[in-house]
């Protein structure tokens, strides 16, 4: 998605309604997580779509994830993001970092979803985490990983 669908698609657990311009796919299952999406929709969604229709990267903190222990190359994202979790239809921050292991949060770039140019989903496990970009990763970020 580009950074507006991406907002938009994040704002959407946060209150908001419009869903203009996002993919027919997203609206379509927007519409059968009730009136209030969680993050942990969006979370058991992105587990469980395996197909050409997905609008995110998953990345993992875990080498072996993804079929990543049979040789494939693996990479490194590095970035400064910032923490929410969503308080009563809100952004809260947590400069801790999760506390809980499966509490769910949103790391951007800036300090409002309006803002961010880079927006993620921080899911699963608190030990073994697993981030879902929503919105493109820049090339600048992304190098080789070495062990």
């Amino acid at each position: 998605m580009n950074t507006e669908q991406a907002r938009k698609f994040a704002s959407i657990f946060v209150g908001g309604k419009d869903t203009s311009g996002l993919p027919k796919h997203l609206v379509e299952n927007i519409s059968k997580w009730g009136g209030k999406p969680k993050l942990n929709d969006l979370s058991t969604y992105i587990k469980y779509t395996k197909d050409k229709s997905t609008v995110w990267v998953s990345t993992a903190i875990n080498t072996e994830a993804g079929g990543q222990s049979s040789g494939a190359p693996l990479y490194e994202i590095s970035m400064v993001l910032n923490e929410f979790r969503i308080n009563q239809g809100g952004l809260e921050s947590l400069p801790g970092g999760r506390s809980k292991n499966m509490e769910f949060s949103l790391l951007l770039d800036g300090s409002s979803i309006e803002t961010s140019q880079i927006i993620a989903l921080n899911h699963g496990p608190k030990d073994d985490a697993e981030v879902s970009f929503l919105s493109k990763i820049p090339m600048s970020t992304i190098k080789p990983y070495t062990p």
